[in-house]
């Protein structure tokens, strides 16, 4: 009796991390889906002099090197103090943004117009302030029009933007003409150029071109991301294909020795044109779980594979190298937003995922292992 409530907790257990690591992986999951598809490279800005970072400067001789691909570039700077004329005052991350910027990242305006490209090229002290800031500074009233001081610039409001995205560091945040970062006291923690969504060759072109304007940075791929996150569940997907293709393999074999004892009776009781028509009719069903056999193991193939295509530079130099080859499993494991040298909010939102869905799997691998232990031990007995 005691040996069957035991086995009784543990099938509980193990139904119950099963059910909570399902409950993280689905979260997990959906935080991916809602990854924007482009690619970002975020690196520290340098000042020019002692007291100019000189960013409009910077902008004009990135547009050279960017020539030819989309893009939109922003300056974050974190922690900044900014108050409205009736007294309120909040801590807010301020992005000085270039013209664009809203039409690539998911930011709809809720009032008012983002940031335009004549604002940036005539350095004009407007802003774009999110729905908690508008709320913050000027309660109860129409934020469009009004005024702000963020350190030592005033701004006006133009436009009123809907709350954070996911991943966002600050609930309150503004968004002003990147031209003016070069006129503010602003401590910028990144600047981070974003790539909407286009084809790979494009996106390594713009790497290139982008680690030769400005080497040291950190290159963020939304689809790099995604595969990191999921490869516990690419993982779990190999190995149940795996089982499943041996299992495929084992019913194979036994087919064929039945529908050869088929054939040899079919021979030995009939004339060789008789024996033809259903020897065919036999041996059809091999044919078709042979192709399924090799269908399958060409899907597992091509399934283990996706990391060497997405993560072409952690492909050991040396193959035949075991500590290569750990070293790279290892980076391929545990790579993700936390080692990158510049957070930007697609990497944060990445390792988020990637932190759900591998304490998902790890809690629905432990609590099906658990519960088939119990059950097997029960039956046994």
């Amino acid at each position: 009796m005691k040996l069957q409530s035991k086995q009784k907790r543990r099938f509980r257990a193990g139904g119950l991390a099963l059910l909570l690591g399902m409950l993280l992986l689905v979260p997990g999951c959906l935080l991916l889906w809602t990854l924007p598809d482009h690619c970002e490279y975020a690196f520290l800005p340098e000042k020019v002099s002692d007291e100019s970072y000189e960013f409009t400067q910077q902008l004009t001789s990135l547009q050279t090197a960017m020539e030819g691909i989309p893009w939109t570039a922003a300056v974050r700077a974190q922690h900044a103090a900014v108050s409205s004329p009736l007294g309120a005052s909040v801590l807010t991350t301020v992005y000085a943004v270039s013209a664009g910027y809203f039409e690539v990242r998911f930011h709809p305006l809720t009032a008012g117009y983002p940031i335009s490209a004549q604002e940036v090229s005539d350095a004009l002290p407007s802003a774009v302030i999110s729905e908690q800031t508008a709320q913050a500074l000027f309660p109860g009233m129409d934020p469009i029009g009004q005024t702000l001081s963020a350190d030592d610039l005033t701004l006006t409001v133009t436009g009123v933007a809907k709350a954070a995205a996911l991943g966002e560091t600050d609930a309150n945040l503004i968004w002003i003409p990147l031209s003016l970062a070069d006129r503010s006291a602003l401590t910028p923690a990144s600047f981070e150029v974003i790539i909407p969504s286009v084809s790979a060759q494009v996106k390594a072109q713009a790497r290139t071109a982008l680690t030769a304007w400005r080497s040291g940075g950190t290159w963020h791929d939304s689809s790099r991301l995604r595969t990191a996150a999921l490869l516990p569940l690419l993982a779990v997907g190999l190995l149940a294909g795996f089982f499943l293709w041996r299992m495929l393999l084992r019913f194979l074999f036994s087919l064929v020795q039945r529908r050869w004892q088929m054939a040899q009776d079919c021979l030995q009781h009939n004339y060789i044109k008789k024996a033809w028509g259903r020897l065919l009719l036999l041996f059809l069903p091999v044919l078709g779980v042979f192709a399924l056999l090799l269908i399958s193991a060409y899907g597992l193939l091509s399934l283990a594979a996706i990391p060497l295509y997405v993560f072409p530079d952690w492909i050991p130099e040396t193959p035949v190298d075991p500590a290569s080859i750990g070293a790279t499993l290892q980076s391929l494991m545990t790579s993700s937003a936390a080692a990158a040298q510049y957070q930007t909010r697609l990497s944060t939102v990445a390792e988020w995922s990637r932190g759900l869905i591998i304490a998902g799997t790890l809690l629905a691998l432990g609590g099906t292992a658990l519960s088939v232990c119990s059950r097997r031990i029960r039956d046994t007995d």
